[in-house]
């Protein structure tokens, strides 16, 4: 990042205009409460962690953490500085001073100058004291990435820190920022079947009473169909590749088949993906035939967000990003080539063999979260830009906003 004479607390004192403290007293302040601690940051679309940051010497985000006490007053500090100012509740996350916190996954974003810096809740407390460092909250995906490249020893470690480097100035597979401690607790939690069916008769409910006029339910629901088939087809796709690889020996005669797949799963996912583009865009052009006044068309626009960009989209995320390329990983880097000695063949060879394949389920995770990442702000853009348009009451400039989104979704239809 290389912006030390931007430092946090510098760019929120240079912000800063005293408002009320109000936080505390606003509906959804107790979620905010707390110490949160920089964890990654976003730069150039690719997502680093404090340690790669400080392994090429940026050491810009480290030891920088925010308080967040009840009364409406946070205490941000970095290593460079520290400072006591006011925050609000703003409609998509808080405000200290006039800088803007994103919160989105149990996660506060904020821009530092070109790049987003994340935070994570570290702790409840509300002391003025330095965070200890976290223990058994970081997320197992994040464990099981740092020893899987500790494994592949020195040669492979300088491989990546060279594409880190050039990251900075260019294009490195982009990583999703870990989950916190609660989305685990949450994940963890076992649902009942008589919970799953409440919880589902709750949300068809609340659709019947949310949708507006207009086909928007079918929408949503022909989209999620078609997501669903195709992650229904990898699915079988990998369980036939299985079959067939049980063992070292037969990866090794396989692993052109598993490449191929590899692709295959990128490929498909970018047909899920354009699927959210094709719903976004039929549920932009029933807003606009939809026989109701300007303000509640500016609505719809609200749900375009909640049923496309949320739903739907977390929907292909959690089949692949977080479903099919998770188990892909644990079958085959942490099942049939976890173990060195059943190989049967030298070390050198099954380290080679184990290495690669880590680096084909990288480079692949990567550039799906990549795909459902420019998706998403695709989508969002759409939503956001026609909410303007209707919160105007320009009809002409909300029908130009859904020719580019068309002429958007045609060129990445190849139409």
């Amino acid at each position: 990042m290389k912006t030390r004479k931007y430092t946090i607390t510098a760019l929120l004192f240079t912000m800063l205009i005293l408002v009320s403290a109000c936080g505390s007293k606003e509906k959804g302040g107790k979620r905010y409460y707390g110490t949160w601690k920089a964890t990654q940051a976003e730069i150039e679309g690719s997502v680093f962690t404090v340690e790669e940051l400080e392994a090429v010497g940026d050491d810009t985000i480290s030891d920088t953490y925010i308080i967040i006490k009840e009364g409406g007053k946070a205490y941000l500090h970095d290593r460079y500085d520290s400072e006591v100012m006011d925050w609000t509740i703003e409609e998509h996350g808080i405000k200290i001073g006039e800088l803007p916190f994103e919160y989105k996954k149990q996660t506060l974003s904020m821009m530092l100058d070109d790049n987003r810096v994340i935070f994570e809740k570290v702790s409840s407390g509300q002391t003025l004291t330095n965070p200890e460092t976290k223990s058994g909250t970081a997320d197992k995906k994040t464990a099981e990435d740092k020893t899987a490249k500790s494994d592949q020893g020195s040669s492979k470690t300088a491989k990546k820190t060279d594409e880190a480097k050039k990251d900075n100035a260019g294009k490195t597979k982009q990583e999703k920022p870990e989950e916190t401690k609660q989305d685990q607790t949450d994940q963890a939690e076992e649902k009942t079947p008589s919970e799953d069916s409440e919880k589902t008769q709750e949300k068809q409910e609340e659709s019947k009473e949310d949708v507006p006029d207009g086909d928007f339910a079918a929408i949503v629901s022909d989209g999620n169909t078609k997501i669903e088939g195709i992650e229904a087809e990898l699915r079988t796709e990998w369980e036939e590749l299985k079959a067939s690889v049980t063992d070292y020996a037969s990866f090794v005669q396989n692993e052109e088949a598993v490449e191929v797949f590899y692709e295959t799963v990128e490929d498909r996912h970018v047909e899920m993906c354009t699927i959210a583009y094709q719903a976004a865009l039929a549920y932009g052009k029933a807003i606009m035939a939809t026989d109701v006044d300007w303000g509640e068309k500016y609505d719809m626009a609200g749900k375009l967000e909640n049923d496309v960009y949320d739903d739907l989209l977390d929907n292909v995320e959690d089949l692949i990003y977080d479903g099919l390329l998770d188990d892909m990983k644990d079958y085959l880097y942490d099942g049939v080539l976890k173990d060195d000695d059943e190989a049967g063949v030298p070390y050198g060879d099954w380290y080679d063999t184990r290495s690669d394949e880590y680096s084909r389920w990288y480079d692949c995770r990567s550039d799906v979260y990549s795909e459902w990442y420019d998706t998403r702000s695709e989508v969002y853009g759409f939503k956001y830009d026609l909410a303007g348009e209707l919160w105007s009451k320009d009809e002409d400039g909300a029908q130009k906003t859904i020719n580019r989104f068309e002429k958007k979704l045609n060129k990445r239809l190849g139409s």
